[in-house]
């Protein structure tokens, strides 16, 4: 373990075991320009670091090695033609405190490092190279002071080093571990990424050079992950083109997510993740696609971080006739922002879309069945009547058919009148059918009286009747009126005087709105829609839009869902045995 005290001097890690192999040629140029090159292989078998606190394992492979590596000097480049690395395994924390195990790692300039046993200017001077199997010991240049320096952070001062170019065709990764856990979540989350192989094309320093990958893993028991894309390694933010896919993952695994963001733990149900990244000059859009199958929320998680959205009835809206919500989430930002955060950007666009989802169901439904849905909403019906109208038929048909598609949703209906549109109506109906009984006419039960029109003296008649009935007119002003010619307007103002006394109730505006409502269940059946999803509510006054009166409509989650739920909460601040387990 001769390289252990360089590992130690620049991470809290020690080497436990490993062994390299390296065999070539060296070429050493000391006189004039000094140059060196180096032709051969390595292999480095059976690594292991732990970290230095607990030996917790940190990083380990079973092979990395290259038959093809070349390293020079004078000028500056290595080149490795095939890289493998067989059964490397890591691990990926982050802890309570929101730090990561890559993080406490790592030294800094506050921690004593263990360094190499320090080396006189004689003992260094020579130095030990391999060429082919033998050991060949070169004279290096002498430093004036007799220890050899310790290397020094940069400040921000110094100029920043120029990169050492490297260049790798071919990077064959083989049965590769990845465990990952989030401990500052309560629950705390685990996963573990395992089986990982695939090709990594056409790594280099390079400017510009652009590197192409292929791998592919499991995730968990049953789950599976997918890479492919572009990007340019050492400078992903000038050029990223990566499409990541994820099927099958459990969903009870991200109940510490969806306890903290979404205030709700996940019983069950199964993800698939479709992502693709695009990042040109430090410009991110992404394009994030989710399958979920079966999803089934559980109880409640009392968290500051979560939305206070009604999700049971977004997913209601969202999940199909088999169980299968689709949804889209794009999202985008600026790199070079200094407040951009993946994570805040991600869960800011997902609640954003249920935002959407449950102010305006109706909308959202209608868009995923191709239509607007703006005004699916309510019927509306004219001031006074309860028939529905053709145009307002055609929205229950639609209603009716998306419903049949969301089994998991229910329907309200909200009765509704307006008192100055329907009083109004309803008064002139009235005041229709006095005019028409007095004059005789017998209507057929629904027919509609018509208009009155003032210039028919039957009318006329009729409504004179009814006005002297109404004031009580005495039988000599009655005889002198029929012999005196009606003042301009007379007939006017005395109809508007007959409607102004028709009286119209809160019981009548009530009786309207219930017939209304009727109405609408009765078509909502006819097309398909079951008793024990529907329901009408109490009656309201609404707003008038127009000469129209609007009778909303609600979605709900149907009850034997909401049922399913267990009504229990438990805070974010109480660990969850179970869940911890999962790391």
């Amino acid at each position: 373990k001769p390289f252990a005290p360089y590992v130690n001097q620049f991470a809290v890690l020690k080497l436990n075991s490993g062994a390299a192999d390296v065999s070539g040629k060296l070429r050493l140029k000391q006189k004039q320009d000094f140059s060196l090159a180096f032709d051969g292989k390595f292999n480095v078998k059976k690594l292991a670091l732990v970290e230095e606190a607990d030996n917790a394992p940190f990083l380990s492979w079973d092979s990395l090695a290259s038959d093809g590596l070349k390293v020079s000097l004078m000028p500056n480049k290595l080149h490795v033609t095939t890289l493998s690395i067989v059964k490397p395994s890591g691990k990926f924390i982050i802890n309570e405190d929101k730090s990561t195990n890559i993080n406490r790692i790592l030294r800094n300039s506050t921690q004593g490092a263990i360094t190499p046993a320090t080396k006189t200017v004689n003992e260094a001077a020579i130095a030990p190279v391999v060429s082919g199997n033998s050991l060949i010991q070169v004279k290096a240049p002498q430093p004036s002071k007799s220890v050899v320096p310790q290397v020094k952070p940069a400040v921000a001062s110094e100029p920043a080093v120029e990169m050492f170019p490297v260049s790798i065709d071919s990077i064959r990764v083989d049965n590769a571990k990845l465990e990952f856990a989030d401990l500052s979540l309560t629950p705390q989350f685990g996963t573990n990424i395992h089986s990982l192989g695939g090709v990594i094309n056409g790594l280099s320093t390079a400017a510009g050079k652009v590197s192409q990958v292929e791998m592919d893993g499991k995730v968990d028991a049953y789950g599976s992950a997918r890479v492919r894309g572009a990007l340019q390694p050492f400078n992903a933010t000038d050029f990223t083109d990566i499409k990541l896919a994820f099927t099958n993952l459990d969903m009870s695994k991200l109940t510490p997510y969806s306890g903290k963001f979404a205030g709700r733990h996940i019983d069950s149900g199964k993800l698939s993740v479709n992502l693709e990244y695009k990042i040109k000059q430090q410009q991110l859009v992404g394009d994030n696609k989710f399958i979920i199958n079966k999803l089934k929320l559980g109880k409640r998680v009392e968290s500051s971080d979560a939305a206070d959205l009604p999700l049971d009835l977004a997913i209601a809206i969202l999940e199909d006739g088999d169980g299968v919500i689709d949804l889209d989430l794009p999202i985008s930002g600026s790199l070079d922002d200094p407040q951009f955060s993946y994570s805040s950007i991600f869960w800011k666009a997902f609640r954003n879309v249920l935002t959407k989802i449950v102010t305006a169901p109706f909308r959202a439904l209608g868009k995923i069945f191709g239509g607007g849905g703006e005004n699916f909403d309510g019927i509306a019906f004219d001031a006074g009547e309860s028939a529905i109208a053709p145009p307002e038929l055609e929205k229950l048909v639609k209603v009716s058919q998306a419903l049949a598609k969301r089994q998991g949703l229910s329907l309200g209906v909200v009765p509704s009148y307006n008192s100055q549109l329907d009083t109004q109506a309803i008064k002139e109906v009235i005041y229709r059918q006095q005019v028409a009984e007095e004059m005789g006419l017998k209507l057929k039960v629904g027919q509609r009286p018509g208009p009155v029109d003032l210039t028919n003296e039957d009318v006329q008649d009729a409504i004179d009747t009814l006005h002297d009935a109404l004031t009580k007119k005495g039988l000599f002003k009655r005889m002198v009126a029929k012999f005196e010619k009606p003042e301009d307007g007379h007939f006017e103002k005395v109809q508007t005087s007959l409607i102004a006394s028709i009286e119209v109730t809160e019981a009548d505006l009530e009786a309207l709105a219930e017939a209304r409502g009727k109405a609408i269940l009765a078509v909502l059946l006819d097309n398909g829609v079951s008793e024990n999803r529907l329901a009408m509510v109490e009656v309201v006054a609404a707003e008038a839009k127009g000469e129209s009166v609007k009778t909303e409509l609600t979605l709900d989650v149907k009850q034997s869902a909401i049922e399913t739920n267990t009504p229990n909460t438990e805070s974010d601040n109480e660990p969850s045995t179970e869940a911890s387990n999962q790391t």
